[in-house]
Order: structure tokens, then sequence, then C-alpha cells
């Protein structure tokens, strides 16, 4: 026996037959190929804020305008990053019962809305006090958005392939979080310390 052989006999190597075996329509759907993408896009925004809010309490225009110092007020950075946990939790339990109100197609759009909602006004929030309302908007946004994506790709995908659609939410997340470490390194070293 070779080593092809036990490739094939493997259940990579019979999901790779069965994709192969597949008719073409059914892998190069435009149409799914997009849904999945826009569902899938719903994990970035997510591990984009853990690695953005993780950063952001350090840089020196936010310590100025919010009157908050990274190193010393340790308990108003913990609620930064947590209260947006809280509004994600909450977003996430509910999800279950808009979905079946409105369907997944308006519910994610809804999640999508109130998360704009929330970033827009983090971008003016003139205090801390109000930005920690913010933070939860944005979560009871994003929560429902990790649940509802998966569960809609998984959903629309036809049986061949839907593992691999699937593993797009996991690689949009890890883009997020490589893309927020970026941007915050560039605010860091380009942008003049401001509001």
């Amino acid at each position: 026996m070779t080593i092809r052989d036990i490739f094939r006999r493997s259940p990579l190597g019979s999901y790779g037959q069965g994709i192969r075996d597949a008719p073409r329509e059914v892998i190069f759907n435009r149409q799914l190929l997009f849904s999945t993408f826009i569902y899938a896009i719903g994990g970035f925004p997510v591990i984009w804020d853990q690695g953005a809010s993780s950063v952001i309490p350090s840089l020196p225009g936010f310590q100025t305008h919010f009157n908050i110092s990274s190193g010393s007020n340790a308990s108003t950075i913990s609620i930064f990053i947590s209260i947006f946990y809280v509004g994600f939790g909450v977003g996430a339990a509910l999800t279950f019962f808009v979905n079946d109100l409105i369907g997944r197609i308006w519910s994610f759009r809804l999640y999508s809305l109130i998360y704009c909602i929330g970033s827009i006004m983090a971008i003016f929030s003139p205090n801390a006090n109000v930005l920690y309302g913010t933070r939860f908007i944005q979560g009871f946004g994003l929560g429902p958005m990790t649940v509802s994506g998966p569960i809609s790709i998984v959903k629309i995908a036809p049986t061949e392939i839907r593992g691999l659609l699937a593993s797009w939410s996991v690689l949009l997340v890890s883009i997020g979080l490589f893309a927020s470490e970026l941007c915050a390194l560039g605010v860091h070293l380009h942008v003049p310390v401001g509001n």
C-alpha cells in the first residue's frame, strides 16, 4: 500500500473526491460564494474589536481624549474591554428568537445596522461613559452576527462543500485580527495625537 492509497482512503481524500465528483455549477455558484462571503465577514469585526481594543487604550490620543491612562486605570480599561462582551452575550442569546421572527437575512442586516450605529456613536463619544454605552451597542450587534453567520452558511451550502464554506468564517476572523493589529500600529506611527 502506497502513501497515495492511504491518502485516497482518508477522510480528506474522500472529501476531495466528493468535490471532484460534484457538478461544477454546485462548486462555482457565484451567488452561493458571494452569500457565503457576506455571512463569513460577520466574524471579521468581532476579532477586529478584540485586537484593536487591546491596543487602542494605550494610544496617546485615546488617553488624552477620554482622560484614561492605560497604565494607572486598569479598572477603567477592563470596563472598556469587557462591556463589549456583555452586549455580545445578550445579543448572541437573543439571536435565535430574532432569527425565527424575521428570518436570517433580515436579522443579519439588523445586526449589521446595530453594529454600525454603535460604531458611529463610538467615533463621536464625548466622554468615557458614552463610550461604554456604545461598546455595549457594538457588542449587541456583533454577538448575533457571529451566531447567525456560520449557521446561515451551513444552511445554504451544498453538502459537497459545506465544510469548506463554513471555514471561511474562521479565515475572516484570522484576517480581522491581523488587520486590526496592523491598523493600530499604523495609527500609532502615523496619525498625530488628537481626538
